[in-house]
């Protein structure tokens, strides 16, 4: 987890690019719930994943 980071005040929809490290990349539709200049925090929900949420990069998410 980043030192710094912004929460979001509410959730924001997106769709991030996740790659997965079995099955490949995948685009999932989610929502922020926080971010840097660099990252965003994504919420995962899905049985592959061992976290609720990951970060990736910000170039990897798009406003929905």
């Amino acid at each position: 987890m980043p030192a710094r980071f912004t929460r979001a005040r509410v959730p924001i929809p997106v769709r991030a690019r996740i790659e997965w490290e079995t099955d490949g990349v995948e685009f999932i539709e989610t929502v922020a719930t926080a971010w840097t200049h660099s990252l965003a925090l994504v919420a995962v929900d899905d049985a592959r994943s061992r976290f609720r949420g990951v970060w990736v990069d910000v170039g990897e998410v798009v406003r929905r």
